[in-house]
C-alpha cells in the first residue's frame, strides 16, 4: 500500500519551532501499512503549516482477508486509518511546550485518526 498524506502543523507557541527527522506510520487497527519521513520544517509563532508525507512499504502484504474488509468499509465511506507521527529530542531539550503525549525525554508520539 501507498499513501500520500498532507500534514498540517500548529505552532501554538510564541516562538517559531523547527523539526528534524520526524517520521510517520499508517496503521489499519493494528496492523501496520507503511511508514515513511516527513521533511524537515520550521512553523512561525502563532502559524501553521501544511506539507506532504508518503508512506509506503514494499515488504506489507495484506490477506485476502484484510483486503476485502478495508475494501468493504471504504465503499461503505467507515474505513479508518491510523496515522502516527514520531519526533525525537536530543539530550536537554526543553519538553515544557510540547503536548501532553510528549511524555519521554527522548520521544514524543501521536496517533491521529483518518476517517
Amino acid at each position: 500500500p501507498a499513501f500520500d498524506l498532507t500534514l498540517r502543523v500548529d505552532n501554538g507557541q510564541i516562538a517559531k519551532t523547527c523539526r528534524e527527522n520526524v517520521t510517520i506510520a499508517v496503521f489499519y487497527g493494528n496492523m501496520l501499512l507503511g511508514w515513511g519521513r516527513v521533511p524537515d520544517f520550521c512553523v512561525g509563532r502563532w502559524t501553521s503549516v501544511e506539507m506532504d508525507a508518503a508512506a509506503s512499504h514494499a515488504d506489507v502484504v495484506l490477506t485476502d482477508d484484510v483486503r476485502s474488509r478495508m475494501h468493504s468499509e471504504l465503499l461503505a465511506g467507515t474505513l479508518e486509518l491510523d496515522v502516527e507521527t514520531r519526533m525525537w529530542f536530543p539530550d536537554g531539550h526543553d519538553l515544557t511546550w510540547e503536548r501532553p503525549h510528549c511524555n519521554t525525554r527522548d520521544f514524543c508520539c501521536s496517533r491521529q485518526q483518518l476517517e
